[in-house]
Parts: structure tokens; sequence; C-alpha cells
């Protein structure tokens, strides 16, 4: 990114449109990304199976990513280390030495790929006994894993990732291609810090969430955060979306919302369908199926992208409201689905009947149009009125509306379930 680029971005901070649900704001703007000091370290796998073309991709975004952070002394520094079956200790770097964004993504460019295995609990050792010494205290430390396989040791990469966390440092997982999901669990402590691409190229798609995550200071609870609501996902699979890893972000920000309930049977509980041509049951799950937080985050994940040439969201809408919502729902319990969409449906009259039906029957509907191609009129027939509408620029601004979201719908709760 260009120091041109660059500027056009931070003007952009200065006017931060919200229309109708809808930001533009990109985590740049995020005031956490920009005054919220940091400490973050990189550890970048260069190990053989990484083709030169894809290892060259990585420290690319490495580079894009850190011009989202307030590089400069007070604020935010960067650490970075290469690793394969040895830490590459030649082209390293601490906290302190890159003290502007130019000579840091100067020292990112120069770190290169050496080859061998894959020992990534030794590189984790070494940022524990290297670079976090050299952190500020009472500041977030943050340690970010990009890798492309497995480690030779996995339990030595747990061990190390644990006693990294307890000695006071956040981490985060990047896994490219076919990296085991325990794995990277390990590494981050959970599948919150997890994010996952299917190739090098695809790395940029989560740029901005990770952004989120890596300035992130967690929020005071919300009240009635632990009141009983049974909340339905209806996701768009269609072949419009593109290709898996763009689904992949709404799987993400559907995993991002979970995250700010308290999963249990006496509390948050949670369904979804997928539809495109028709509804895609195989992949679907009930209220009652996952009774905690994790269980629901994993299932989730194992959502595949169905790519049907065709939009029935209203069969999505009737899937969601008989064999989920009346099935399972509990009478105390507010009743909410969301329906996410990047285009209008091929029966508009009938999405608009079965929303409606499922209004009826007591379901808060909720809206969340993707992009420019859904006209606003068919999301306000989803949700019965504009203010359960949300409109994201894209699938990879979807974390730009999380917060928009969970706010709507916790006044919703606290007027029917909560004392004022």
């Amino acid at each position: 990114m260009g120091l041109w680029e660059t500027f056009i971005i931070l003007a952009g901070c200065v006017a931060v449109s919200w229309q109708q649900g809808t930001t533009t704001s990109t985590d740049l703007c995020n005031p956490a990304c920009r005054h919220t000091p940091l400490d973050v370290a990189f550890v970048i796998d260069g190990s053989t199976s990484i083709r030169r073309a894809d290892f060259s991709k990585g420290i690319t975004f490495v580079k894009e990513f850190v011009a989202l952070l307030n590089i400069r002394p007070g604020q935010a520094r960067v650490a970075a280390v290469a690793f394969a079956d040895n830490v590459f200790t030649q082209d390293d770097f601490g906290f302190a030495e890159h003290t502007n964004l130019a000579n840091l993504q100067q020292g990112i460019i120069a770190i290169r790929q050496r080859g061998g295995g894959t020992e990534t609990g030794k590189a984790i050792k070494y940022v524990r006994d290297t670079f976090l010494p050299q952190a500020r205290a009472g500041v977030k430390k943050v340690c970010i894993v990009l890798t492309d396989g497995n480690s030779y040791d996995g339990s030595e990469t747990h061990r190390e990732a644990n006693l990294t966390r307890a000695a006071g440092m956040e981490m985060i997982a990047i896994g490219v291609g076919g990296v085991s999901q325990q794995e990277l669990r390990n590494i981050a402590g959970g599948e919150r810090n997890v994010f996952t691409v299917s190739n090098y190229g695809s790395l940029n798609t989560i740029k901005e969430q990770l952004a989120n995550e890596t300035c992130h200071v967690e929020p005071p609870v919300v009240v009635c955060r632990d009141k009983p609501i049974d909340i339905s996902f209806i996701l768009d699979a269609s072949v419009s979306i593109g290709r898996p890893a763009v689904f992949n972000q709404s799987l993400q920000f559907a995993k991002d919302f979970v995250r700010k309930f308290n999963v249990s049977p006496n509390q948050a509980r949670f369904s979804l369908i997928t539809f495109a041509h028709g509804t895609y049951n195989n992949s679907a799950f009930y209220f009652n199926t996952h009774n905690n937080k994790q269980g629901v985050l994993d299932a989730i994940s194992a959502v595949p992208f169905a790519a049907g040439d065709r939009t029935d969201t209203g069969l999505g809408i009737a899937f969601m409201r008989v064999e989920q919502m009346l099935a399972h729902r509990r009478p105390s319990a507010t009743h909410i689905a969301i329906v996410m969409t990047d285009g209008d449906s091929h029966e508009p009259q009938k999405t608009s009947t079965e929303a409606a039906l499922a209004r009826d029957d007591d379901i808060n509907m909720f809206a969340i149009g993707v992009g420019n191609r859904i006209l606003t009129t068919e999301l306000r027939n989803i949700a019965g009125n504009s203010s359960n509408v949300v409109r994201a620029t894209s699938y990879n601004a979807l974390s730009t509306i999380l917060d928009i979201l969970d706010n709507k719908i916790c006044e919703l709760v606290n007027e029917s379930d909560c004392p004022a």
C-alpha cells in the first residue's frame, strides 16, 4: 500500500457514513487500531511445503496488514520472525527496531524463505523468550502465527502456545490450506482466534477481521446477555457469492456473533440452515443439537458452500420457521431469525409471504444485505421494517456491522425479557 492510498484511507476515517444500518468504514477507522498501544509479533512459516510465490504472498499480506496499525513510538509496534525446522534469526526484528511504517514494511519485505520442516513450537518459544521481554507493561501483546501445515511435534507446539499465553501474550493462528483445525485451536487457545483460508491468495479476505481481533479490547458484559434467546441463521449459499473463501466470511461473521452470547440450554441457543437452490438440510443444525458455544462454533465451521444456481430465500425462511423454530423453540425465549443474502430471491412474493408468516409466529426477523445487488425493498419485506435491516458493502466488510446487529438484538431482548 503506497503513501497516497494510505492517505485516502485515513481521510475516509474522518467521515464514516451510517445510513439505514450501513457502514463503509474499515478497521483502519477502528479507534482501537488507531489509538490503542499494541505489541504484535508475527511468526511466519517458511518451510519447504510453501511455494516461493506463496511465501511472497504471505509476506505481502503481513506488509499490508501492518498498515492498518498506527506504527509509531507509544502506539503499535511489530516484531517478526520466520521459521521452518529452525528459527531464522537472520531476518528477525524486535519491537523496538522499526519505529515507522515505511521502515517496518522494508523489514518485512527483507524476510526470506529458507525451507525445511515445520517446527512451529520452536518459533513460538523464540517469541516468548526473545520478543516478549521487549514488550511494554500494560500494553496488549499479540502473537500471530501464519502457517500452511501441521507442526512436526504437535504436543510441543501446544505446550509452547500455552506457556506463551500464560506469560501474557494473546495467540492468533492463521491456517492456509489443510492445516489441522485442532492444531490451530491449540495454538490460539480456542476457536475465537483461529482464521483459515484455502490458499495464500485469499489472505486479504481476512485482513479486516484479523485487525478487529488484534486490536480488540473486551467490552463490558451486556445486560441480558444470559437471557433465554433462540437465534436462527438463514445463510445464502448461492453461486453468486463466488468462492468458498467468500462464503466462509459469512460463517466467520456467524461465529463472531455466537461468541457474544452465553450458550446453554437455559440461555442462548442457535440453529442454522443454508439455502440456494432449495435448502441444504444435510448441514442444518437445530436448537437442541449443540448445548455449548464450542459445539455451535464447530458446527458452523463445518458448513459447506453449496453454490446453488438459484436464490430460494423463501424456502430457507420456511425451513427455519417450521423445522427449527416451531419444532424446537422455547415459549419463554425471545425468538430471532437472521437472514443473510447477497441477491434478490427468485420468488420474491414467496420470500415476503414466508417472512410475514414467521413474524406472525412471534419470530423477530432481521435481514442482512451484502453488496449492492439486493434491493432494499426485499430486505424490508424480510425484516418487516427498516430498523431490522442491516447492509454491508461486501462479505469482507461483514465485521463492520457485527456490533450494529448485536446492539439491535440486545435492545430487542432488553425490551422483551429484561427489566428497564
